[in-house]
Formats: structure tokens, sequence, C-alpha cells
């Protein structure tokens, strides 16, 4: 697997990392749940923030 370096507002990051942390998992692990299922269909970014 290739890694891969993203940008965004620090805010954004925090607001996630918190959403994560509610969920017990992490902002790597929300990424990677969202690239598989946009593999397998269509899913709009909003969803999952």
């Amino acid at each position: 697997m290739k890694n891969i370096t993203l940008s965004a507002d620090g805010n954004l990051i925090e607001a996630v990392r918190e959403h994560t942390r509610a969920e017990n998992t992490t902002l790597n692990g929300q990424f990677r749940r969202w690239r598989t299922m946009c593999g397998s269909k269509t899913v709009s970014m909003r969803r999952w923030l």
C-alpha cells in the first residue's frame, strides 16, 4: 500500500479526530473505511465527515 499526504485546515482535522474518538477509531481508520466504500460505490465525502 502506498502512502499519501493530505492537507486540511487544522480545525477541520481536530473536529474529525473528535468525531473518530467518539466512534473508537482514528482519522486514518475513518479514511480507510471511506476509501473502501468509495471503491465499491459512489459515496459523498460529506457523509463521512
